[in-house]
């Protein structure tokens, strides 16, 4: 790997941190990276070829757990009716 496409591979590594993305899987990072840089030397493309690699890693946000509904029975029907 030559100086260049190492500071490609440290620049994604900080673009991928950056959008919050799991880099634990290095392996296919560097692959990604190293056969991207053969085409391009832009910082964007390496980035998303290192996002494409761990695309199974990166899980949406998750949203806020749902407000419990209220259910209501046939008893507790019957006793708000007698109230």
């Amino acid at each position: 790997m030559t100086i260049s496409s190492m500071m490609g591979l440290q620049t994604a590594l900080r673009g991928l941190l950056a959008e919050q993305v799991p880099v634990r899987d290095l392996s296919r990072i560097v692959e990604s990276v190293a056969t991207r840089s053969l085409q391009t030397r832009s910082l964007e493309h390496l980035v998303a070829a290192a996002r494409v690699a761990v695309g199974g890693a990166i899980e949406p946000p998750t949203s806020p757990p749902a407000a419990p509904s209220r259910r209501l029975s046939a008893r507790s029907q019957f006793d708000e009716a007698s109230r």
